[in-house]
């Protein structure tokens, strides 16, 4: 096929969105998209060479994969030799084992598969994930294992046959990514089934053009344009992805690919030397971002300045220039002077995959101990202390596994007097008030539910959280032999926002009148309860600048071997709100502040002594609860 400048100006198109996004370039909301524009554009080209070697008579599947070896593996195996140190510097033991298994899916083409299995791919926890952009390299190839084939076989039946069948599957995977969002939304997002019709609209564009040639208007071709740069600007992670909305930088992408012939506005803007030249190392560019901005976010407790991320933004084009240059294209051609033989391409490919395999489940089996890792015996304990409750997966309700309320967890006791209701961070301290009451023989109810706030309302109900609450409390105030329920929840986050991608900055993502109504709400339960119960509010525990875990890792500790978290002050600002407000709790509720426990002299601490007081960044581990029921007991008069 002939060679088209316009559609190396789409590349920079798709990448540079997709970089920054990841930079945290704000205003480009839906900078994600940019792997949309890939798929479209890849399902382009790869159909284009296809459908003519096939009319032809010169497609060869083993061709075809060599194109694809020489093309794939050399920019991606030195990305991946290069992530290794610092992998292995900067990973605490757990990331190292994650590391390792997203080495092997990689290998094994089944990264979105993985991810899909892991995490959220806009969460948090998605950012320190050197690998995690490969998801998009394993659709991709997961996709050419059987493309190539589909269309084989069905090209001896005619064009007309050709195109209604990919018609078809365009069809079908896009009525299953409308579905797919709306009941699996993370599966809609890394799988081939819900992704196809990105690549197949692409497919599409080349039959068009094979059977009409090259069409030119400047309308179209603008208006494609146009649509794909709203889609960046107007979208956003809250934007089903991909469903119907993706028609629009979709077909978008489309229009150009369709109708900007040489000459148009849109392919001379394309066509401009610093897009081509972008567009041309696109490939390595998207290999190297991800790994520069998660080491960078692994490194550094804070999250990193903007300056910082347009650095290494630009450093990541540097290096593709670098990879495109003297990786890429000496292994690219069949005469290129590396690997010239197919036999040694597929041999290369069959060594790296083995040793890069090997690499990746060592690390996955064997990721390291504390001693391993330099950590000395005090930080060791924090880590080995660092543990939720042994009932939190049995006994707390979460996604899929949902408890009735009306048959709760009782510990350790068949009657309970005392019951601890909230979300999931009154699991720990349900275990822990357990422990100290079960020498008297009394038990403990546990009603929890993950991520819920404070809130419920009349039927119908409106949202799991709204049912579960009503359903939990009608649940309690029926229980007669229940005399004293212990409240709490993460309150500062329901009433401001996650603290994890802005610490040190306080998080401010609701608007007062949310705040107003989140504490209306919680005063109304509480009330509801104290008609008939004794009651005892939790506040909310400091949280932590990062995991537990990490501060080990990274030696936050002050002169007396104290884990040190945030500071005083802070969570003084954070606390101030809900502070304010405790003066209109309804007559009977107590509150017990775990503040006075955790902070003194300008800090909040994480843990004391080799024992830590949390498990993660925000919930309390057995021992850090204990510290918290002790200060219930004498609230409950049983």
């Amino acid at each position: 096929m002939n060679y088209r400048r316009e559609i190396d100006g789409l590349r920079a198109v798709a990448v540079l969105p997709v970089i920054l996004y990841h930079a945290d370039v704000h205003f480009l909301s839906g900078g994600f998209l940019g792997v949309d524009i890939f798929f479209v554009i890849s399902g382009y080209l790869i159909t284009a060479i296809i459908a003519e070697e096939v009319a032809q008579g010169r497609f060869s599947i083993a061709r075809f994969y060599e194109r694809r070896a020489r093309r794939i593996l050399p920019a991606l195996t030195v990305v991946l030799v290069a992530t290794l140190p610092f992998a292995w510097a900067w990973m605490m033991p757990s990331q190292l084992e994650d590391y390792g298994a997203s080495l092997v899916a990689v290998m094994l083409f089944a990264s979105n598969i993985l991810f899909f299995l892991q995490l959220d791919y806009f969460g948090p926890a998605a950012e320190e994930l050197p690998l995690l952009h490969t998801w998009t390299l394993a659709v991709e190839e997961q996709f050419y294992i059987f493309f190539p084939l589909l269309m084989l076989a069905i090209w001896r039946f005619g064009p007309r046959v050709v195109v209604g069948v990919l018609v078809a599957l365009f069809l079908l995977s896009l009525a299953a990514s409308e579905v797919g969002w709306r009941v699996a939304d993370e599966a809609n997002f890394y799988l081939l089934p819900f992704r196809a019709w990105e690549l197949l609209a692409g497919s599409l564009c080349a039959l068009a053009q094979r059977r009409f040639g090259q069409s030119r208007s400047e309308v179209l071709a603008g208006i494609g344009l146009l649509m794909i740069a709203g889609a960046i600007l107007m979208f956003d992670k809250t934007t089903p992805m991909p469903s119907l909305w993706g028609l629009i930088p979709v077909g978008g992408t489309a229009l150009v690919i369709l109708f900007a012939a040489t000459g148009t506005w849109t392919a001379r803007l394309l066509s401009v030397r610093p897009m081509v030249a972008i567009g041309l190392i696109s490939y390595s560019a998207y290999l190297w971002h991800q790994p520069l901005f998660a080491f960078a976010r692994i490194r550094l407790l804070e999250p990193p300045s903007l300056p910082l991320m347009l650095t290494l933004a630009a450093l990541s084009l540097v290096l593709a220039a670098i990879s495109w240059r003297f990786v890429e294209q000496p292994f690219r051609r069949k005469e290129a002077r590396w690997l010239p033989a197919r036999s040694a391409v597929f041999g290369a490919t069959a060594a790296i995959s083995g040793v890069v395999l090997a690499v990746g489940l060592t690390l996955f089996l064997r990721p390291g101990t504390p001693e391993s890792h330099g950590l000395s015996a005090r930080h060791a304990a924090y880590l080995q202390s660092a543990r939720p409750s042994p009932q939190r997966a049995d006994c707390h309700s979460t996604g899929g596994n949902q408890i009735d309320p009306e048959q709760p967890c009782v510990f350790f006791a068949e009657d309970a007097r005392v019951a601890v209701f909230g979300d999931s961070h009154v699991v720990e301290l349900s275990y822990a008030l357990a422990r100290l009451l079960e020498r008297d023989g009394e038990g403990v109810i546990q009603l929890s539910q993950s991520a819920c706030p404070p809130k419920y309302e009349a039927p119908p109900y409106s949202s799991l959280c709204a049912r579960w609450t009503r359903e939990a409390l009608d649940a309690l105030l029926a229980d007669e032999t229940v005399t004293h329920v212990v409240v709490g929840y993460r309150l500062n986050s329901k009433l401001f926002g996650g603290h994890e991608q802005v610490w040190p900055a306080q998080p401010a993502s609701f608007s007062e009148d949310d705040r107003d109504a989140t504490m209306d709400a919680l005063h109304g339960i509480l009330a509801e309860l104290a008609q008939t119960k004794e009651v005892i509010l939790v506040a909310q525990s400091p949280e932590l600048p990062a995991p537990v875990t990490e501060l080990v890792y990274r030696d936050f500790t002050d002169g007396y071997g104290n884990l040190v978290g945030v500071s005083e002050a802070w969570w003084e600002a954070r606390s101030r709100y809900e502070r304010a407000r405790r003066d209109e709790l309804p007559a009977g509720v107590s509150v017990v502040d775990p503040m006075g426990l955790f902070c003194a002299e300008g800090n909040c601490v994480a843990g004391r002594d080799g024992v830590a007081y949390y498990f993660d960044d925000d919930h309390l581990s057995i021992h850090g609860a204990e510290l918290v029921a002790r200060e219930i007991l004498p609230y409950l008069d049983l």
